[in-house]
């Protein structure tokens, strides 16, 4: 899916937003808002077109404890290459293809529970939790794949579409061109994006980190659904404008506020130093 066949929605949102203010769409008059119009969204082929894939846990017995792994093919799954299985609780699994993003080696399942996926070609390591580059020299997640539990029959089922019960996995890529972001030039900068129709069309927010990671996550508070708004100065916390709920701009979670409220949503996000382009995965 392209953003062009998503652009009149945007703009549309955008439109109507900026009008209300008497300002363009994407002027750099919205002070919050990123400057850039020109990201791009794609939904990965490989994730949106395959087949779903049950896979018995009642047979697959290193799936059945808690930091179990296994590492297999399904036939034209993942483009024929190996995908990884881990049991990460009772209820949750991590489901990542095998292949390294540095240059395409295998990576080695965990040598003990909870321990890190490493690529015996050049070293680079993932967290066998979430996916994610914990050292180099890969710069990018694993590739992360849908699925749902189906208790009732004990069986995990993969890629099993929209509307899956794992909502938190991704089935999209916006790609984000930071070089032409000023809000996002430096640690601490912050700026809202809307990238509807994701995030239910509401704005997310997006911060620099000091370690060239990106903090990025919905702008609807977790208590009552107004927008909270970006840090007043690097560090700061989100604040919610309606009831003073407060969030870290560095994690998203609740902060001691005057209202309780659950974390903010975040999404997966990994950052390409080399083309200064920020992925993040909705």
């Amino acid at each position: 899916m392209n953003k062009k066949n998503q652009q009149p929605e945007r703009r549309n949102f955008l439109v109507q937003a900026a009008s209300m203010l008497g300002v363009a769409v994407c002027s750099t008059a919205l002070s919050s808002m990123l400057a850039s119009c020109d990201y791009d969204i794609t939904r990965p082929t490989d994730i949106a077109n395959q087949p779903g894939i049950d896979i018995d846990l009642n047979v697959e017995t290193s799936l059945q404890t808690v930091g179990g792994s296994i590492r297999k093919t399904y036939g034209s799954f993942n483009g024929g290459r190996n995908i990884v299985i881990i049991r990460t609780s009772e209820t949750e699994f991590l489901v990542v293809t095998a292949v390294c993003t540095h240059q395409g080696c295998d990576i080695n399942l965990p040598q003990s529970p909870g321990a890190n996926l490493v690529c015996p070609c050049h070293g680079a390591q993932f967290s066998s939790a979430t996916g994610d580059v914990l050292q180099g020299p890969a710069s990018t997640p694993l590739r992360k794949y849908p699925w749902r539990l189906d208790s009732a029959r004990n069986v995990l089922v993969l890629n099993p579409g929209v509307g899956s019960t794992n909502p938190e996995q991704p089935t999209a890529e916006i790609k984000i061109d930071i070089s032409k972001e000023p809000l996002l030039q430096s640690p601490g900068g912050a700026g809202k994006l809307n990238v509807a129709p994701y995030n239910d069309s509401r704005d997310i927010i997006i911060v620099r980190r000091a370690n060239n990671t990106f903090l990025v996550a919905t702008a609807v508070c977790a208590h009552q659904g107004c927008d909270v708004g970006l840090p007043k100065s690097p560090g700061a916390n989100l604040v919610c404008p309606c009831h003073g709920a407060q969030y870290s701009s560095t994690d998203g979670t609740w902060q001691p506020s005057p209202q309780t409220a659950s974390d903010l949503r975040t999404f997966d996000s990994s950052f390409d130093t080399g083309t200064n382009i920020l992925t993040i995965l909705m």
